[in-house]
């Protein structure tokens, strides 16, 4: 870089390292003013003005019909008999069973067979309560997988049922 031009470099960043900070106190005073004229504008014009109606609110017009409930009819099942019971069943895997179609409750007699109805989807399968296993905590019947497959899905165990001998 040449001699002359380091000048100007040094010239010119002298001036603006002087002039912006003299610029900023000339100014700062002013500035104040003109920016409490802007709110104090903007704040009156937000008023509202007397002279203007505001109307009805549109959830108290009457002109709009007002149509009654329908009534719904809730389906609820029977109470269980007394053959019969709910609770819910789940699946486990009996291995050298008694019987074709095992399962284990303690909710009926053993040895009978056993209607198990899953009330979430009306799907309904025969077992044979055999008593040979523990029923698993929050189940009131265990269902041999393979029947447990007829009435309801392995990932949504346990499901309610109705069970009927």
């Amino acid at each position: 870089m040449r001699t002359r031009e380091r000048r100007r470099l040094v010239l010119a960043t002298t001036l603006t390292v002087v002039a912006l900070p003299v610029l900023w106190l000339i100014d700062r005073d002013d500035s104040d003013d003109g920016a409490a004229a802007v709110v104090t504008t903007v704040a009156d014009a937000a008023l509202p003005s007397d002279t203007q109606d505001p109307g009805v609110p549109v959830f108290l017009d009457n002109t709009t019909p007002v149509v009654p409930p329908a009534v719904i009819d809730i389906a609820v099942p029977e109470a269980p008999g007394t053959r019969e019971a709910s609770g819910d069943a789940t699946f486990k895997r009996y291995v050298d069973a008694p019987v074709e179609r095992p399962c284990t409750t303690s909710l009926a007699p053993p040895g009978v067979v056993l209607t198990v109805t899953n009330v979430d989807n009306g799907s309904s399968t025969t077992c044979t309560n055999t008593r040979s296993i523990t029923v698993p905590p929050g189940a009131d019947i265990a269902i041999d997988t393979q029947v447990y497959v007829s009435i309801a899905e392995l990932a949504e165990a346990p499901v309610p049922v109705r069970i009927s001998w």
